[in-house]
């Protein structure tokens, strides 16, 4: 059972460990349950007026803003995303474009106004996902693990950009698993138990609640004694064969929506080793990987094994990675 409340004009972060509840409670809190996710519950959530008046939550004082910004565009320009909920909401033409540009503005994409979502990075769609939340002007904004797909700059500028819609009649709610970024501008701290029950709730100064969310935030660091750290053993190679490439990669051309996605990338993989792959949001990390798993024709010279290929062969390679149908179904080699 979860009994809790926040005040207006605060910022507050719930975590937790995985599966213990964080995302229900949000999509609850939204009203997305019971309306469209439909799960056995008890109980009421409510917002109260400064007159004391009790009302429930409905969609027009409440938004959520999810951990996937791809899933969250819905059109083919910025400001139209933007201002989409407001049309729906049958607003005033005239508002809505006040709105939309102040809220743009707000997180800093106005220039990114008449842009493709797709040609933006992750990080600059979820900060228009955000966008589109602050024009509705709710008075709870819900935000779950909003940086959970960007790169640490982007993390720190979305973040900020939390930080900043603070407002006397706003509630903001923050899921998050590591809360070190949140240090000193963080009104309370909820803390859920694997079971779903609350097992702190209060100012983040409090020792109680401080010493859990400081296991919360750091759980998973690893560290020298952690295994899998370290330098890993290489194979040597056991032939002649074995100390050719396994695939590579030369100059990698790769456009989307009309921008140059991939410019020259050289890659090459050798038998036996890991690899980290890593770059700001909106550098061509997916879509190298994409290539490299034979999702996506580019412009390259492919070599595997040390012949020459036109692209990389089905069931050469497998990939994870966050819908697919999104981030390449727009994708032309340059």
């Amino acid at each position: 059972m979860v009994d809790l409340s926040f005040d207006f004009g605060t910022i507050n972060a719930i975590t937790g460990p995985v599966g213990c509840g964080k995302t229900s409670l949000a999509h609850l809190i939204a009203g997305l349950i019971p309306s469209h996710i439909p799960i056995d519950h008890a109980g009421f959530v409510h917002i109260i007026d400064a007159d004391g008046t009790e009302r429930p939550v409905d969609g027009d004082r409440v938004t959520l803003v999810g951990q996937d910004p791809a899933t969250q565009v819905l059109t083919l320009r910025v400001v139209d995303d933007v201002a989409m909920a407001l049309e729906f909401s049958l607003v005033e033409a005239g508002i809505v474009a006040k709105r939309s540009a102040e809220a743009l503005s707000e997180l800093g994409l106005s220039e990114l106004a008449e842009k493709d979502p797709w040609a933006l990075s992750g990080g600059q769609r979820q900060r228009m996902a955000i966008a589109g939340a602050v024009a509705r002007a709710p008075e709870v904004m819900i935000f779950d693990e909003p940086a959970a797909h960007v790169d640490e700059d982007g993390r720190r500028a979305l973040f900020a950009a939390i930080r900043d819609l603070r407002a006397p009649g706003r509630v903001i709610l923050l899921i998050e698993h590591d809360l070190r970024p949140f240090d000193g501008w963080v009104d309370t701290v909820t803390i859920l138990d694997a079971d779903g029950s609350v097992a702190a709730h209060g100012a983040p100064d409090g020792i109680a609640v401080k010493g859990i969310a400081t296991t919360a935030a750091t759980a998973g660091t690893p560290d020298a004694s952690t295994p899998g750290t370290g330098v890993p053993d290489r194979p040597n190679p056991e032939s002649e064969a074995d100390a050719v490439p396994l695939l590579a990669l030369t100059g990698t051309h790769v456009a989307r929506g009309g921008e140059r996605i991939l410019n020259g990338a050289d890659l090459t993989l050798e038998r036996g080793e890991i690899h980290a792959l890593v770059g700001a949001n909106g550098a061509g990390k997916s879509t190298l990987l994409a290539v490299l798993s034979g999702q996506m024709k580019a412009g390259a010279d492919l070599r595997i094994d040390g012949a020459s290929a036109r692209r990389v062969p089905d069931a050469f390679a497998s990939l994870a990675f966050q819908n697919p149908e999104h981030q390449f179904t727009r994708a032309t080699v340059a």
